[in-house]
């Protein structure tokens, strides 16, 4: 399961929140439930979340920097694009009011009429929303947060996301503090004019309020799609099929795609491109906010999770930078050598005309891209993207003849997501350009295969090969022991949590039962 580090914003935005309306309300009323509530749900987080949480402790040695990576530029746009007006409408591209700014009618009007217990919620969850608010409109004007702050890689949208929270907060306990005033008015015997009059004239604009809350929601039914782009950037990219299905067999393997754009609108994880201008030694914010990624074939769910600077990702990341510092106009060659087979500029997260963000790239990349002598650019393109067919691929399994050093398809099939058999075509070295190069286990005939390092004697130039002959079969399985037991561990750990909490459950209510038998 993959976690996006940018939510940890709006998470201690609540936590903050939450702390400041306690100190505020004066009240510690649900506060040790709260915090049993947010503790139970960090660990159960860190659990889920397992390997991120190996990162983050700095095992591997990257820390937080590790996980985290660069700023990206992160949507935000000229300095005062925002204002109130995107925030009362819960968007941050909002010219003016919409029929979202309803939502906040029910929450001023539980301000104004909560009492006791409710009143302390209510205060909370209005300094949620508050901080988000506060958060987005001093980072959009200049006040917080430099260019290069970890707050330019959260997209303005996040920081909106406590601020809806809060609002859904203080309604739900404004309805309920509502919902127990005019219960205990009801059972009153005595009962004036007026106060009927108000108790009426609040739930008309109970209603009222809901009413203009739901009409987004009734708006988005009609068309079914919910504002969600009907097709994604798959259906833009000519000529590349779905991955291997088990037991499919294809010559070569998967045709790598190599995705370069804003990280916003990629349809993979990747990593920065944090390229700088090698001959002036000054850094590109153009670039910096730019990533790249790379999926066998189209994309999956699978290549959400980013792989971090392996070999193959860092050797195409410093094959872009040397093409932008003009040192080769052979770019394909470079990236040929890894299987790419295409490179894809996102600058859209869906095909036009449907709805969808908009990161455009420097003008600079595609210049770079299209003065490379082994890319072709693949006409009659959705907009969206811009696609480059590379002239000069290699397939990523093949065979480097010994007698010519010619590379021959291998054929490929695949027998499961971790596992791949592999018909040797000729008499050589077999090398393969798909990851994790540290965690193949490689096997000729049935029979564990020696692996050769990269540049050894008979081997193949910067990349681990195995001799084969023609005719015999290799398999590659990836060594998971160590994921698997990762996994088993979560298991262990989810178990005990959810015990945790069903003990923690049973136990206030036997109390509660007890309290009410002592009463009686």
């Amino acid at each position: 399961v993959a976690v996006d580090p940018v939510l940890l914003v709006p998470a201690c935005l609540i936590v903050v929140g939450l702390a400041a309306g306690t100190v505020l309300s004066g009240s510690l009323d649900g506060l040790v439930r709260l915090t049993m509530v947010v503790g139970g749900g960090t660990m159960l987080a860190a659990v889920v979340h397992l390997p991120a949480a190996v990162v983050v402790a700095g095992r591997d040695g990257a820390g937080w920097s590790g996980w985290w990576g660069s700023a990206s530029g992160g949507g935000w746009e000229a300095t005062g694009s925002i204002g109130l007006s995107g925030v009362l409408a819960l968007a941050p591209g909002a010219d003016g009011p919409t029929a979202v700014t309803g939502l906040f009618v029910l929450p001023l009007l539980a301000l104004c009429t909560a009492r006791g217990r409710h009143l302390s919620v209510v205060v909370r969850a209005w300094f949620v929303a508050a901080a988000g608010a506060v958060v987005l409109v001093s980072v959009d004007q200049g006040w917080l947060g430099v260019e290069d702050s970890f707050l330019r890689s959260v997209d303005p949208a996040v920081l909106l996301v406590p601020v809806a929270l809060g609002l859904a907060w203080v309604s739900a306990a404004g309805v309920a503090g509502l919902g127990a005033d005019l219960a205990h008015l009801a059972t009153q015997v005595h009962v004036g004019p007026m106060a009927r009059v108000v108790r009426n004239g609040l739930l008309g604009a109970v209603v009222i309020s809901l009413a203009i809350g739901a009409l987004p929601v009734l708006t988005g039914s009609f068309a079914g799609d919910w504002g969600v782009p009907r097709a994604d950037l798959t259906v833009a990219l000519p000529g590349a099929g779905a991955r291997l299905a088990d037991g499919d067999t294809v010559p070569g393997g998967d045709a790598r795609v190599l995705w370069i754009g804003d990280p916003l609108v990629l349809p993979a994880a990747g990593i920065p491109l944090s390229w700088s201008d090698r001959s002036s030694g000054v850094p590109s914010d153009r670039f910096d906010r730019l990533a790249l990624a790379v999926t066998d074939g189209r994309p999956d769910l699978s290549d959400q999770w980013s792989p971090g600077e392996t070999t193959a990702m860092v050797a195409l990341r410093d094959a872009v930078g040397s093409a932008l510092d003009g040192v080769t106009h052979r770019l394909g060659a470079d990236l040929g050598r890894w299987g790419v087979a295409r490179v894809v500029v996102v600058e859209r997260s869906a095909p036009v005309p449907g709805p969808g963000v908009e990161r455009p790239v420097p003008g600079r990349l595609t210049e770079v891209l299209a003065r490379q002598l082994d890319l072709e650019r693949v006409e009659a393109v959705n907009r969206a993207v811009t696609v480059y067919r590379n002239t000069a691929v290699e397939a990523p399994f093949s065979v480097v003849r010994d007698r010519n050093r010619r590379v021959v398809p291998a054929g490929v099939t695949r027998r499961s997501l971790t596992r791949w058999v592999v018909e040797v075509p000729a008499d050589g070295a077999l090398r393969w350009m798909v990851g994790p190069d540290d965690r193949w286990e490689v096997g000729v005939d049935g029979k564990p295969a020696t692996v050769l390092a990269p540049d050894a004697d008979h081997g193949v130039s910067g990349r681990p090969s195995v001799r084969v002959a023609a005719g015999s079969m290799a398999t590659f399985e990836v060594d998971d022991d160590g994921l698997a037991r990762r996994r088993q561990i979560q298991l262990v750990l989810v178990a005990v949590l959810v015990l945790l909490a069903s003990w923690a459950r049973t136990s206030r209510d036997s109390k509660r039962r007890q309290q009410r038998a002592g009463i009686r």
